[in-house]
């Protein structure tokens, strides 16, 4: 998601080219009109003084705003806020902004241009996920997809270990238990929860992989869980089913067996070894003990972490042994806004595979609400935006609700619908 830099304007003193006193937040309606189109011209027709005000804002030399005219305006449908407005691009590589009504605007970068919005006459663009087009299957998909490289992604989690920010444990995405904190002190302040930008399942138990390990692993920091988030994901959706009543049938966390490990197949393998710790028995709910059986049977389950894209086959198969018929889609391109914002207004938990947290590493959660900060700067009477996205998850980690930064996230990974 890309940052809108705030705009400090002192004054402009002309419009359209003539001069028409001091124009300021008071009084810009008697001159402007708030409609998009207004707005533009007002900007376009200002662009000289507009940059020379806003460069003596900027310390970075790389953000510096240089455009010296407007080299295309087209339509575009911002479908996170349902507004339409006015896309400029300004020539050369210096940047665009997208402006609507009531003297807002919605997205402004500096530097770049989009050569894949040069040909169209129409666009869309979400506060989330950057430029949208429609897909074939009515779906929008944003026009760039950013994944990095394996030497990339390696950085990006070297570079991440070790730091964190107030309000988070670990890593500098994940593991956040006080959004509040992380936001004003990763991005500033000012940014505010406005109504309708959150969102939380009602009803959801929060689950930690931990409680649900059987084969603990010793090392040399302490003794681990199994990797057993993918199951420890599965069971908790399930559970949110059956707590909705979607699927009722199936059984109650509070429904518990005393397991014997020693009906696993597997079980002579790490009964005596000196890096394991093998709890036996142990109470666990019968809808978990239904999921890691089945991963046992179907994809050879021990203790190691499994393929996220079984996630979708181990859910539908309990689901059946339960007599219910669930469908499951497996998202490698997606937006936010489908994925996260629709999925969660909608009632429906989604499972986030992640493979490049600096937090968490390689690892599965359950997507159980959201977060949108918006931030305001005025000036002029113009409202600048810019924004701060969180996931709330069930992170397996801990046993109550936590939160992931995807505001600047570059992803790798994958999300599982169910239905």
């Amino acid at each position: 998601m890309k940052k809108i830099i705030a705009l400090i304007l002192a004054a402009i003193t002309t419009v359209n080219g003539t001069s028409s006193g001091v124009i300021n937040e008071a009084n810009i309606h008697e001159y402007v009109a708030s409609d998009c189109e207004s707005v533009a011209e007002f900007i376009i027709d200002n662009l000289e003084f507009f940059a020379d005000e806003y460069n003596k804002e900027v310390q970075d030399e790389a953000l510096k705003f240089e455009a010296t005219s407007c080299e295309k305006m087209i339509p575009v449908y911002v479908v996170s806020t349902d507004q339409e407005g006015l896309y400029v691009d300004f020539n050369d590589n210096n940047g665009y902004m997208i402006i609507v009504d009531d003297y807002s605007v919605q997205a402004f970068e500096t530097k770049g241009d989009l050569e894949y919005l040069k040909e169209l006459k129409y666009t869309y663009y979400s506060i989330y996920d950057g430029f949208l087009y429609l897909g074939e299957d009515g779906n929008y998909l944003p026009f760039e997809f950013n994944r990095m490289s394996e030497s990339d992604l390696e950085d990006y989690i070297r570079e991440g270990l070790g730091k964190s920010y107030n309000g988070q444990s670990d890593g500098t995405d994940g593991c956040i238990y006080s959004p509040d904190a992380y936001v004003k002190d990763r991005y500033g302040s000012g940014y505010v929860v406005k109504s309708g930008g959150s969102k939380s399942l009602n009803k959801y138990e929060y689950m930690e992989q931990w409680d649900l390990t059987i084969y603990y692993k010793l090392t040399d920091t302490g003794k681990r869980s199994e990797e057993n988030c993918v199951l420890s994901s599965c069971y908790s959706l399930l559970n949110y089913l059956q707590l909705t009543g979607k699927c009722s049938n199936l059984s109650m966390s509070s429904s518990k067996t005393n397991y014997y490990a020693t009906k696993d197949s597997f079980y002579a393998k790490y009964k005596n070894r000196s890096d394991y710790e093998v709890e036996t028995p142990k109470s666990l709910p019968n809808l978990y003990l239904a999921v890691r059986q089945y991963a046992i049977d179907n994809y050879g389950y021990e203790v190691s972490a499994l393929n996220p894209f079984d996630i979708g086959d181990i859910i539908k198969g309990v689901a059946k042994q339960y007599g219910y018929n669930l469908t499951t889609k497996d998202i490698i391109v997606w937006t936010y806004e489908d994925q996260v914002v629709k999925e969660i207004n909608g009632g429906n938990p989604i499972i986030w595979n992640m493979a490049n947290s600096t937090s968490y590493g390689p690892h599965s959660t359950v997507v159980t609400g959201y977060r949108t900060y918006t931030k305001t700067t005025t000036v002029l009477g113009i409202n600048f935006y810019s924004y701060v996205q969180l996931m709330q998850l069930n992170d397996n980690w801990e046993n109550e609700a936590r939160y992931f930064d995807f505001t600047n996230y570059l992803a790798i990974g994958s999300f599982t619908q169910v239905r």
